[in-house]
């Protein structure tokens, strides 16, 4: 199987990324403050279409995001985790 790869940059952190990105990019918004309050069903509703269609289509999907204050970003190890799971149990399991 042939996959493409999917630069996304995640607003408004994200953009720090884009100088050192070679090629095409997409830009996703998943806030630090949705995973803060738990309010997962906003975080899955939010999501940007063309970024589940790559997704579901097999496609590599790289997001890039830097943390404010931290190495890494509360919408990266907690956000696009919990994406990552709800994904895998809806559509694999």
């Amino acid at each position: 199987m042939i996959y493409i790869i999917y630069n996304y940059i995640n607003l408004t952190n994200g953009i720090e990324a884009i100088p050192k990105l070679q090629g095409d990019y997409r830009f996703i918004r998943i806030q630090s403050t949705i995973c803060e309050q738990k309010n997962w069903d906003r975080l899955i509703q939010d999501l940007d279409y063309d970024f589940l269609m790559n997704l579901a289509l097999g496609h590599k999907c790289i997001v890039y995001d830097f943390g404010a204050r931290k190495p890494v970003p509360r919408a990266m190890y907690q956000g696009l985790e919990f994406v990552k799971y709800v994904l895998n149990r809806r559509w694999l399991d």
